[in-house]
């Protein structure tokens, strides 16, 4: 399975740049001070007739959780802060495949931004 069949027999649900300040990094005043992170999320999941129960869904609010979650303690590489994200969507039930992106808006002075995106399909990985 690939992203792009994902997208003709799922449903994408995403958030998108969530900002948050953490404290992320391996400099003295990355550890101490926190920064601004942008983490995007993607998940798909099996598509529910739309009289579905509610409570089998997967929904924003909780992909949003994941991610503020995890910038709650000092997190040394935006690697490690992706790799954390993703192993806890793999754990939700109905999600098939994720994507999630971390960005640091300052990192590089003329760069819009620098990160990180990994992604997995529960088939296997991407």
């Amino acid at each position: 399975m690939t992203f792009e069949t994902l997208a003709f027999e799922c449903n994408r649900i995403f958030v998108d740049r969530l900002r948050l300040q953490a404290r992320i990094g391996i400099h003295p005043w990355e550890i101490q001070s926190p920064q601004t992170v942008l983490v995007s999320i993607e998940v798909w999941t099996d598509r529910l007739p739309s009289d579905a129960d509610i409570s089998g869904t997967v929904n924003y609010v909780c992909l949003a959780d994941i991610a503020r979650q995890t910038f709650r303690k000092h997190i040394p590489l935006v690697e490690t802060a992706v790799a954390e994200i993703l192993e806890r969507l793999k754990r939700l039930p109905r999600i098939k495949a994720a994507r999630v992106s971390c960005q640091k808006p300052h990192a590089i002075p003329s760069a819009e931004s620098a990160g990180v995106e990994a992604c997995f399909i529960k088939d296997g990985e991407v």
